[in-house]
């Protein structure tokens, strides 16, 4: 016995692929755009919770779109997480060279040796 179609189904048979048109336009590729389309339905299911939807296209149209936008700030934010990793991989992980270390002691013992010749009232300060 098949199931009898929910709201939600008939909204989909009804503007699924004019949703998924409109995701294709902005996103790379077709699988990418039908993913995108199954979750926005996925999350007006759940938001809806059996409530019939006054003007579902606009409503559609509207998750779709901020469905979108969270899609692409997701993207930007791994991409920089990528590069710091990139970056890190690159010159993070090395610390200061050999050279740079002994040239940090020769400046402190100066610094230390000034310091030492200060007058005491100075040095304090």
């Amino acid at each position: 016995m098949a199931r009898k179609p929910t709201f939600l189904d008939k909204q989909y048979n009804q503007y699924g692929a004019e949703i998924e048109n409109f995701i294709a336009k902005y996103v790379d590729n077709k699988a990418t755009a039908e993913d995108l389309t199954h979750e926005v339905f996925t999350r007006a299911q759940h938001a809806g919770k059996g409530e019939i939807i006054a003007k579902p296209r606009a409503y559609l149209f509207a998750a779709a779109r901020n469905h979108l936008i969270d899609h692409f700030r997701k993207r930007e934010r791994r991409r920089r997480d990528d590069m710091l990793e990139y970056d890190d991989n690159l010159y993070g992980n090395r610390g200061p060279s050999e050279e740079r270390r002994l040239e940090a002691r020769d400046e402190l013992r100066r610094l230390t040796a000034v310091i030492g010749r200060l007058p005491p009232r100075v040095r304090q300060a």
